[in-house]
């Protein structure tokens, strides 16, 4: 069996495993829309910290520290600080609350619409990070543009419901390189802890656009072959 010949790698493109130098520290934060499911659980917390607190511990211990007014739920106090209950509760959240809590962020940024139909990368400047070197770790794609809605109509002729999905107006790929710190010269910029993702780094990433490839990663054996191959066919 005839192996194909591989083509030739293009070095001016940017592959998992090679170095790059970062011209402008511009480092990526997200894509999407203009509110976030991390903006939106602030907002919802400062209002119902404490609600969904007393629901989760009540639920837990079958309803008893519930009562209702007119106003709606509320905790009995009277009852938790004859009970156990109030001694039992511990310092910080549970995971049940990041759970509840995320579930009713999600349900504010829908009924916000997200703040805004335009989808857009979003940067941070890190000047520590401005002409150091680092290892390409992983690479993703992200897409920009303006949201159009959906729509249905129906068809008398065909007698069919028609659909137009939902699709970005003016789309435009990036390219977005995770960097491997481990084995560059850039330091975190911080950690970013959530409960319900234990104690992470969030990855640096930044723009394909923002840097200059300097070294491409060192060739596998099949790779060195080929290479050695054409060279020997060029003289």
């Amino acid at each position: 069996m005839i192996k194909k010949r591989k083509r030739k790698l293009d070095p001016k493109i940017i592959r998992v495993g090679d170095t790059i130098k970062i011209l402008d520290p511009q480092l990526f934060i997200r894509c999407g829309y203009p509110l976030c499911l991390r903006d939106m659980k602030s907002e919802v917390e400062k209002s119902f910290e404490n609600i969904i607190e007393d629901l989760i511990y009540s639920v837990g211990r079958g309803n008893q520290f519930m009562q209702r007014n007119d106003k709606g739920l509320y905790l009995d106090q009277s009852k938790v600080k004859n009970s156990s209950f109030g001694s039992s509760r511990q310092s910080g959240h549970s995971r049940e609350y990041y759970k509840i809590l995320r579930e009713l962020a999600s349900v504010r940024i829908k009924v916000k619409n997200f703040g805004g139909n335009d989808r857009k990368i979003y940067t941070e400047k890190y000047e520590m990070s401005k002409d150091k070197e680092a290892l390409v770790a992983k690479i993703k794609f992200v897409k920009t543009g303006l949201r159009v809605s959906g729509s249905s109509s129906y068809d008398n002729y065909s007698g069919h419901n028609e659909y137009d999905p939902p699709y970005l107006e003016g789309e435009k790929t990036h390219k977005i390189l995770e960097l491997d710190l481990c084995r560059g010269e850039i330091e975190s910029p911080g950690a970013c802890w959530e409960p319900e993702n234990s104690y992470l780094y969030d990855p640096i990433m930044i723009e394909s656009i923002y840097v200059e490839k300097t070294r491409c990663r060192p060739l596998n054996e099949e790779e060195e072959f080929h290479r050695r191959f054409e060279d020997m066919n060029k003289q």
